[in-house]
Protein backbone atom coordinates (compact mmCIF):
# COMPACT_ATOMS: atom_id res chain seq x y z
CA UNK A 1 0.00 0.00 0.00
CA UNK A 2 1.62 3.08 -1.20
CA UNK A 3 0.24 6.49 -0.46
CA UNK A 4 0.81 10.44 -0.84
CA UNK A 5 1.92 10.66 3.30
CA UNK A 6 2.91 7.46 3.78
CA UNK A 7 4.01 4.01 2.66
CA UNK A 8 3.66 0.35 3.82
CA UNK A 9 5.24 -2.64 2.35
CA UNK A 10 3.31 -5.92 4.22
CA UNK A 11 5.25 -9.12 3.93
CA UNK A 12 3.60 -11.97 4.42
CA UNK A 13 4.92 -15.89 4.97
CA UNK A 14 2.39 -17.68 2.58
CA UNK A 15 4.12 -20.82 3.56
CA UNK A 16 3.16 -24.13 5.85
CA UNK A 17 6.03 -24.00 8.02
CA UNK A 18 7.83 -20.75 10.26
CA UNK A 19 10.31 -18.91 7.77
CA UNK A 20 13.06 -16.89 9.56
CA UNK A 21 13.30 -13.48 7.41
CA UNK A 22 16.39 -12.24 9.61
CA UNK A 23 18.73 -10.34 7.85
CA UNK A 24 16.68 -10.48 4.59
CA UNK A 25 16.51 -7.12 2.30
CA UNK A 26 13.70 -4.98 0.54
CA UNK A 27 14.09 -2.46 -1.99
CA UNK A 28 13.04 -0.26 -4.94
CA UNK A 29 15.32 -1.28 -7.72
CA UNK A 30 15.76 1.96 -8.69
CA UNK A 31 16.52 3.51 -5.69
CA UNK A 32 18.21 3.77 -1.95
CA UNK A 33 18.03 2.72 0.52
CA UNK A 34 17.85 -0.64 1.20
CA UNK A 35 15.84 -2.54 4.52
CA UNK A 36 17.24 -5.22 6.34
CA UNK A 37 15.26 -7.10 8.35
CA UNK A 38 16.14 -7.31 12.10
CA UNK A 39 17.67 -10.28 13.32
CA UNK A 40 15.73 -13.06 15.69
CA UNK A 41 12.29 -11.73 13.16
CA UNK A 42 10.43 -15.41 12.24
CA UNK A 43 7.48 -15.31 10.69
CA UNK A 44 4.73 -18.28 11.70
CA UNK A 45 2.32 -19.46 8.62
CA UNK A 46 0.03 -16.58 7.94
CA UNK A 47 2.01 -14.07 9.87
CA UNK A 48 2.64 -10.49 8.34
CA UNK A 49 5.28 -7.77 9.07
CA UNK A 50 4.70 -4.08 7.86
CA UNK A 51 7.48 -1.96 6.45
CA UNK A 52 7.13 1.51 6.91
CA UNK A 53 8.58 4.21 5.05
CA UNK A 54 7.95 8.36 4.33
CA UNK A 55 6.53 8.84 8.13
CA UNK A 56 8.37 9.59 11.23
CA UNK A 57 9.95 6.56 13.37
CA UNK A 58 7.12 7.79 16.11
CA UNK A 59 4.39 7.20 13.64
CA UNK A 60 4.97 3.69 13.15
CA UNK A 61 2.94 1.18 14.61
CA UNK A 62 3.80 -0.94 17.31
CA UNK A 63 4.79 -4.67 15.70
CA UNK A 64 6.07 -2.79 12.16
CA UNK A 65 9.26 -1.67 11.31
CA UNK A 66 10.47 1.67 10.80
CA UNK A 67 12.64 2.12 7.27
CA UNK A 68 13.25 6.15 6.66
CA UNK A 69 11.79 8.86 6.51
CA UNK A 70 12.07 9.13 3.25
CA UNK A 71 10.01 8.42 0.43
CA UNK A 72 11.06 5.23 -1.66
CA UNK A 73 8.31 4.56 -4.08
CA UNK A 74 8.66 8.07 -6.03
CA UNK A 75 8.36 6.34 -9.52
CA UNK A 76 5.31 3.92 -10.85
CA UNK A 77 6.05 1.06 -11.99
CA UNK A 78 8.25 0.31 -8.80
CA UNK A 79 10.09 -2.95 -8.67
CA UNK A 80 9.89 -4.39 -4.75
CA UNK A 81 12.72 -6.71 -4.46
CA UNK A 82 12.92 -9.09 -1.56
CA UNK A 83 16.04 -11.15 -1.28
CA UNK A 84 16.86 -13.55 1.75
CA UNK A 85 20.07 -13.27 3.65
CA UNK A 86 22.56 -15.01 1.10
CA UNK A 87 20.77 -12.90 -1.90
CA UNK A 88 18.65 -15.04 -3.44
CA UNK A 89 15.58 -13.50 -5.08
CA UNK A 90 12.34 -14.87 -2.91
CA UNK A 91 9.46 -12.06 -4.44
CA UNK A 92 9.49 -9.49 -6.94
CA UNK A 93 6.38 -7.08 -7.29
CA UNK A 94 5.77 -4.32 -9.57
CA UNK A 95 3.44 -2.10 -7.43
CA UNK A 96 1.69 0.47 -9.64
CA UNK A 97 0.61 4.19 -8.92
CA UNK A 98 -3.16 4.24 -8.03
Amino acid sequence: EIEPDREVITIQNVSMVDQDISGWILFNLAAEPVFRFPEGLVLQPGETVQVYSAVSEGAVPDGASFWTEDKIWTAFPADVLLLNKVTRLMFWYVAYDR
